[in-house]
């Protein structure tokens, strides 16, 4: 188990006590095992299994199975998504909240979003924002209709260049939310809530905050800029000291599948990975892209050649010739770079929680190898 990264859903084990458990144990919701009882013993079974599950003994040698716990009693879940209904409504720290695609999008698709209340031939906004969402339930009359159901059922639309729908999903699995009630503190992700441990969410923003800003000269994106486009102009801006890699893709006999080398490198050895939106499906794709080059480029002398000789033939520039031996990890950056409204957030405040576990555990992985890391908040204008 990674203590860090995964949440704990079921186990199966031998129980402490095998003559009134049998010799498996196993649950995650519900819970099993078997035992010799009469139907008369039925009822104290019941009662020593509702007993067993208000212990707390197991934290001293499984405390960290509290770091990050998902909620699942119904009473719990009502509260909390009143609590998020009040929040939307009030508009009470409206930005601790964000909108965001729930799955990994093909951005070269997508030039626009269009929330339900907007007429198909005006509405449409480069980029989601919660403000703009609710500014629009409120002129369309429909803020006392704030509920559940409502957010389930109301839907945004990613649209293409000739206004077509790319994707659709709900505006409930697109919101997300790091909330305090009372002294606890909860997540909601993709529709779903998890109560997270104070000090490991402290300890987890405490070590975010500690990684790198990159010290690289990437330059504003305009409001619904493609993927793509920007990184041409980022090549443009930071010329001759640059070269584009973004869908060059390069193929090799270890893997099953194409990679990017990165979108952007710098004659610094500096690997530039460039994602759009605070999306967690998104930014969990970005990490990874970074980590798969990054392990291919150290351990892969095929892959590495490929690289080169793809990056050879976009530049004749001496300075770029990194890959045609094996690597000194230490000279190289892999940087990450966020188009979104950051506005004067910082990554604590502006990452969803899961995208800060996930960003963590590859820095780690990365600083390991050697690799340098650091994190670029790429302005929209």
């Amino acid at each position: 188990m990674d203590h860090f990264r995964d949440v704990l859903t079921a186990a199966t084990d031998r129980p402490s006590d095998d003559a009134a458990r049998g010799t498996r144990i196993n649950g995650g919701d519900a819970l099993n095992f078997s035992a010799d009882v009469g139907f008369a013993q039925l009822g104290g079974v019941c009662r020593q299994v509702d007993k067993a599950h208000d212990r707390i003994d197991y934290r001293d040698r499984f405390g960290w199975l509290d770091h990050i716990q998902p909620v699942t009693n119904p009473g719990r879940l009502a509260v909390l998504r009143s609590a998020i209904l009040d929040r939307l409504r009030n508009r009470d720290d409206i930005d601790a909240f964000d909108l965001a695609p729930p799955e990994i999008v093909d951005w070269t698709r997508v030039d626009a979003f269009r929330y339900h209340f907007e007429a198909r031939q005006h509405g449409k906004h480069p980029d989601l924002r919660p403000i703009d969402f609710l500014n629009g339930v409120q002129a369309a009359g429909e803020l006392d209709d704030l509920s559940l159901e409502y957010l389930q059922r109301k839907r945004i639309a990613a649209l293409d260049g000739g206004d077509h729908v790319a994707g659709h999903w709900s505006v409930w699995r697109c919101l997300s939310c790091e909330f305090t009630l009372g002294d606890d503190t909860f997540i909601l992700d993709e529709g779903a809530f998890f109560q997270v441990e104070r000090n490991f969410l402290l300890n987890l923003n405490h070590q975010i905050d500690e990684i790198a800003l990159a010290m690289v000269a990437l330059p504003a994106a305009e409001p619904g800029m493609r993927e793509s486009d920007y990184n041409r102009l980022a090549v443009e801006s930071l010329a001759p000291h640059a070269v584009l890699l973004d869908q060059q893709i390069i193929r090799s006999s270890a893997i099953t599948t194409g990679v990017e080398i990165c979108d952007i490198l710098t004659s610094s050895s500096q690997l530039i990975h460039v994602k759009r939106h605070l999306g967690s499906s998104d930014l969990s794709h970005l990490f990874s892209q970074g980590f798969v080059s990054a392990d291919l480029l150290q351990n892969d002398v095929d892959f590495r050649a490929l690289a080169q000789g793809k990056i050879t033939s976009l530049t004749a520039d001496s300075a770029f010739q990194m890959f045609e031996n094996a690597i000194e990890t230490g000279r190289f950056e892999i940087v990450y770079g966020v188009i979104a409204d950051w506005g004067q957030r910082s990554l604590t405040a502006a990452l969803p929680f899961f995208s800060k576990v996930t960003l963590l555990k590859t820095v780690q992985d990365l600083t390991n190898r050697g690799f340098r890391v650091s994190f670029a908040k790429i302005l929209t204008q």
